[in-house]
């Protein structure tokens, strides 16, 4: 089980590139190692965290709100909802339907789990308040299913979409945002990143036409596949709600139940050999309280 954060592991990237002379050795090695393709290699290796489950409080958090969802199932309809539900119920359920519209049902999986881990890491990083639980088990869960998007792409190749090449651009992004923006570090960037305001939406508000425009970019295969245009202006949104972590920690943990029952069978039967994953541990929980594709009618 690990985690993998994007935004740290693009802003670092481009803190390192910016501190290096124009033509040292590093700078040819990474374009090296780019040309190779090995870039997804070494990010996971240099990047990626192990043994981010530590807090008893986050376990405790899942089994009871996966045994919420489950005591909310009365009838087939509403199981066949909550097991299919990336977020959009959560969103629903807290009278948050512009978000539910503009920030996840019109998005696949990948392009969601993308939006929401950059907008949930740039409200940690602006707001600090390290009692929070909800802060606290939002972030562990956001790096760790990005972690699962990128670097496991086995086990979310069912509803993952498009997301090698949406995930290729958005780093792309970020390191140019990083740039424009002169960031010195990923709280830096993550404070410059919320105060920006995109031209085509005046004061950083939502506009439709212009989401769906990017959206037929990517359905199409044209520009527009990175996600962190939606992801500020997602950030924007939820900085101003009183109870945003509530909310964030709510998606995540949809966003795991979906991953983990849409999951194949045969790769949470492989992960249980090199050790386990949340993942599966989240997949039986699921089976447990009866939240699967085929609701017991008894």
């Amino acid at each position: 089980m690990g985690a993998f954060n994007l935004l740290d592991c693009s802003v670092k990237k481009y803190c390192r590139w910016k501190k290096q002379k124009q033509h040292s050795p590093t700078r040819f090695l990474d374009k090296a190692v780019d040309m190779c393709g090995f870039n997804d290699r070494l990010d996971n290796l240099i990047y990626t965290t192990t043994n981010c489950f530590q807090e008893e409080e986050l376990w405790v958090f899942l089994f009871e709100g996966l045994k919420k969802k489950a005591l909310g199932i009365d009838s087939e309809i509403k199981a066949r909802e909550v097991y299919d539900s990336k977020g959009e119920a959560v969103l629903q359920e807290m009278d948050l339907a512009e978000l539910e519209k503009s920030y996840m049902k019109d998005f696949d999986y990948g392009k969601a789990l993308l939006c929401w881990h950059i907008a949930t890491e740039i409200c940690y990083n602006v707001e600090e308040d390290e009692n929070d639980k909800n802060r606290k088990c939002s972030k562990i869960l956001s790096d760790y299913l990005t972690y699962l998007l990128i670097h496991q792409p086995k086990l979310t190749a069912a509803v993952a979409g498009i997301t090698h090449e949406r995930y290729v651009e958005t780093c792309l992004e970020v390191k140019e945002s990083a740039n424009k923006l002169g960031a010195e570090n990923l709280k830096d960037f993550c404070v410059k990143a919320l105060e920006v305001h995109d031209e085509e939406n005046g004061e950083g508000g939502y506009n439709r036409e212009h989401a769906e425009e990017r959206n037929h970019d990517a359905e199409t295969g044209g520009r527009g596949k990175s996600v962190l245009h939606d992801a500020r202006n997602l950030a924007r949104i939820l900085i101003n709600h009183v109870n945003k972590w509530e909310i964030i920690v709510r998606v995540w943990v949809e966003m795991l139940s979906y991953a983990a029952g849409h999951c194949r069978g045969n790769e949470h039967a492989r992960t249980v050999s090199r050790g386990g994953e949340l993942l599966t541990h989240v997949w039986l929980l699921m089976a447990h309280f009866g939240i699967t594709a085929e609701w017991p009618k008894n």
